[in-house]
């Protein structure tokens, strides 16, 4: 599957939650094998089959989406859709600083 975000001429650094939350659908639909509709308030609770291996399977594959990695640490107070977002918002400002 292509990775249109990363094809941009646009710095991933630069994306914003809108483009990032679409970047994320395309990433579950790949882990799901189905469209998914994410809202900042998604959980885990609410999708069937978003259990730990696909959790696992999501951050392996958000990683290599938007060209960064996470710590457990960080992954742990992130609680919904929203607060993922804002954590990848966060790398990519660090990776453009570094």
């Amino acid at each position: 599957m292509s990775h249109p975000t990363l094809r941009s001429s646009e710095p991933l650094s630069s994306l914003n939650r809108e483009r990032i939350m679409a970047s994320l659908a395309r990433v579950f639909e790949q882990v799901f094998g189905r469209p998914v509709e994410l809202t900042d308030a998604t959980t885990a609770a609410d999708l069937e089959g978003w259990d730990s291996v696909a959790q696992i399977l999501l951050i392996l594959a958000s990683e290599r989406e938007f060209g960064v990695r996470f710590e457990s640490s960080e992954l742990a107070n992130v609680m919904n859709v929203g607060a993922f977002v804002t954590l990848v918002e966060s790398k990519l400002r660090t990776t453009e600083q570094a």
